[in-house]
């Protein structure tokens, strides 16, 4: 594993938007914006059924339950195995845990953004935007930085 090198995604869109372009071989000359959007997914995570890329697993689980999410995650980080909505995710060969338990183990920080992506803006006294109402949407990212 190098400084900087991927080796996981876990975005219930872009999983999504990734699935969803596996059966388009037009290799973006359908003429359509969706056969250059599935093209553009398919070169960059591969083709499920040739050089499917080890990071993203295609068709994962998410349904949007925060406990479910947090678990696939711990089972990543962890390098556990395990059962979700009746799917089985193994995660005990990927990278970043032989990492962790490499002799010496490499160290990584560990990064989390919190941002608010739809919803109604409001500015504090402070000078910060708030999204508040019913229809506010929060994203997280996680970032795990390999150490020197």
């Amino acid at each position: 594993m190098l400084a900087g090198e991927l080796i996981q995604i876990f975005d219930v869109y872009l999983e999504g938007k990734a699935n969803g372009a596996i059966g388009d071989t037009s290799n973006g000359l359908g003429g359509t914006v969706t056969s250059i959007q599935n093209y553009a997914y398919n070169s960059v995570f591969g083709n499920k059924t040739t050089d499917f890329k080890s990071y993203y697993l295609n068709g994962a689980p998410w349904l949007g339950n925060p406990e479910l999410v947090k678990l696939r995650i711990d089972l990543f980080v962890n390098g556990k195995a395990g059962y979700i909505n009746d799917k089985y995710l193994d995660y005990t060969n990927n990278e970043f845990y032989q990492a962790i338990k490499a002799n010496p183990p490499k160290q990584f920080k560990e990064e989390f953004i919190n941002y608010s992506y739809t919803g109604q803006t409001i500015e504090t006294e402070d000078g910060d935007s708030l999204v508040v109402g019913a229809s506010a949407k929060d994203k997280t990212i996680i970032i795990y930085t390999m150490l020197p």
